[in-house]
């Protein structure tokens, strides 16, 4: 007992430091302070809460890429070298990467990448 108490405040500090980071304000700092490089996110499974697959919700996945698309220049798999070594201005440059080729990708997540105008790998 003595040492979930212990961890409680460390969970919470982790999960402050998110919430700000991912504010308009923390992310605003980030584009200062961060200069060059790119954002690189991996997915491996979409799918819903029914399905019984270890992977991202559906509708969970959407609102994490139209968050990407509000906030970031999206760029293909083949501009990730350039942009890596360039300035990545006030919004930074951020690659979308699946790394299996499961039917869920073409069924669930393709749709919405489609439809958001988001190149993916």
């Amino acid at each position: 007992m003595e040492a979930r108490l212990r961890l409680e405040p460390k969970r919470m500090l982790r999960r402050a430091a998110r919430a700000a980071a991912a504010s308009p304000l923390g992310w605003g700092l980030r584009c200062h302070l961060v200069r060059t490089g790119v954002i690189v996110l991996t997915y491996h499974r979409i799918g819903t809460t029914d399905d019984g697959l270890a992977g991202l919700d559906e509708s969970l996945f959407r609102a994490h890429m139209e968050w990407i698309r509000a906030n970031c220049t999206l760029i293909a798999p083949d501009e990730l070298r350039a942009r890596a070594a360039g300035p990545s201005g006030r919004r930074p440059p951020a690659l979308v990467t699946f790394d299996d080729g499961y039917r869920d990708y073409r069924e669930r997540a393709y749709p919405i990448l489609r439809e958001l105008g988001i190149p993916a790998l």
